[in-house]
């Protein structure tokens, strides 16, 4: 139906699908309109080259309210721990790539439980989890940034509202992880080891994401620590953040920014 609202009716053709037991394609005739492309799909407003067909259609309920199309497929494909449909421009014609893939249950079950609590950043999380068990936070921002202005806080949203994830730091960064007594249920093959220390670079990674940089005033008073000879051994350790400037003018921020 979004193949059929959506083709270019000036340009000869029909719109093609193909399937086989690894992937569907959908292939209809016209390129991306109205600023619409392949990287910004799934945040761009809606835009209706046939506006009349798209009327009828709503009206008629064979298609959701305009801009829901793609959403759908991108849920639909996640929530069976499936891939990200693929969008992309081929000789004047657009071509969306769906995975065919046999379901992942886990992930299926989770969320067809509550399929109302997921949102497309919560489905990137789980499914690049699944049996990984965790990944930096850098790169689950990357993951999802075409879908969330602000990275940092959808994932705070996601594990604040999924009780099977967890924030957790060590020397290395800032992780989100399966919590150890979901590990098994969605086959984490090797747990991330963390200290007592974590929740201090959770703590840290979220202010110096906030305020972009800090002194050693500062970091002595967020972490608690007793003296800023505490704090600077504690930040030496640290890999994921960045000293500019020596002695009580030194700032410090992340290594990378998202």
């Amino acid at each position: 139906m979004n193949a059929l609202v959506h083709r270019d009716y000036s340009i000869e053709g029909m719109v093609v699908v193909d399937y086989n037991y690894e992937r569907m394609v959908v292939t209809n005739p016209g390129v991306f309109y109205g600023g619409v492309t392949a990287q910004n799909i799934n945040t761009h407003q809606p835009r209706h080259r046939n506006k009349a067909l798209a009327k009828l259609l709503m009206n008629y309920q064979l298609v959701d309210r305009a801009g829901m199309g793609v959403k759908r497929m991108s849920f639909g494909s996640l929530a069976y721990g499936r891939e990200f449909p693929v969008f992309k421009e081929v000789h004047d014609t657009v071509e969306v790539t769906l995975s065919a893939k046999a379901i992942i249950p886990e992930i299926f079950v989770r969320v067809q439980g509550n399929p109302t609590k997921f949102n497309l950043a919560d489905l990137i999380i789980f499914n690049s989890l699944y049996r990984v068990g965790y990944m930096d936070v850098t790169e689950i921002m990357k993951r999802i940034s075409g879908l969330e202005a602000n990275g940092w806080t959808a994932i705070k949203n996601s594990v604040s509202k999924h009780g099977e994830l967890e924030l957790c730091g060590t020397n290395k960064g800032v992780f989100v992880r399966f919590k150890p007594v979901w590990a098994n249920f969605f086959q984490v093959r090797k747990a991330l080891k963390i200290s007592q220390t974590s929740a201090k670079h959770v703590k840290l990674f979220d202010y110096l994401h906030e305020f972009k940089e800090a002194s050693n005033e500062n970091i002595t008073e967020l972490l608690g620590h007793k003296s800023a000879t505490h704090t600077s051994a504690f930040l030496r350790e640290a890999s994921y953040v960045n000293r500019k400037g020596n002695g009580p003018s030194a700032r410090w921020s992340l290594t990378t920014q998202v």
